[in-house]
């Protein structure tokens, strides 16, 4: 190892933007990486407690700092996609997914599911990127409400075409979604 190399597994703090609240401060409740590493997934809340948002930063890398040579490049998180979420069941933790190829994202909302995506025809992330550096909207692609109760977790299945939710109340529902 040379002398002011950083170790190879060395820990980096990133902290992301949320949208709309640099003023009012932010909490991150969940956090899942794409399954291909190019991004981080998380749902936020304000300090408040009175909006949430869904938010996909993209990994940058940047230049080393000027005066540091020999240490690895910096790492950035970029605001690429967002969308404001229903605040409903507030004070709870809503742990959202991706899919098993990154495409699309499973997210709670209010009593039932949303399925997101980067653009229209679910496209991957590295092709839907915003071409300025302005984070655009994730779209919708379906809703699904069948809980009596508020969706506080949502994961897919690793191998097949279908996710399951959990609410509030235990019950656990499974899909088997159709596009």
């Amino acid at each position: 190892m040379h002398l002011g190399a950083p170790p190879r597994n060395s820990l980096e703090v990133l902290t992301p933007e949320i949208p709309g609240e640099r003023d009012r401060g932010n909490c991150i409740t969940s956090l899942q990486l794409h399954p291909k590493g190019w991004a981080t997934l998380l749902r936020c809340s304000s300090n408040a407690d009175d909006q949430e948002w869904t938010c996909v930063y993209e990994f940058q890398e940047g230049a080393p700092p000027p005066r540091a040579a020999a240490t690895s490049p910096r790492r950035s998180l970029r605001l690429t996609h967002y969308i404001e979420e229903a605040n409903v069941g507030r004070g709870y933790i809503k742990e959202l997914c991706f899919s098993p190829d990154g495409r699309l994202i499973c997210s709670p909302y209010g009593y039932g599911v949303r399925l997101l995506a980067f653009d229209g025809s679910c496209g991957e992330l590295t092709d839907c990127l915003p071409s300025d550096s302005l984070p655009t909207s994730l779209r919708e692609v379906r809703s699904i409400y069948s809980h009596s109760d508020v969706v506080l977790t949502t994961k897919f299945s690793p191998t097949h075409c279908q996710l399951a939710s959990g609410c509030l109340s235990g019950r656990v529902s499974l899909y088997q979604p159709k596009f």
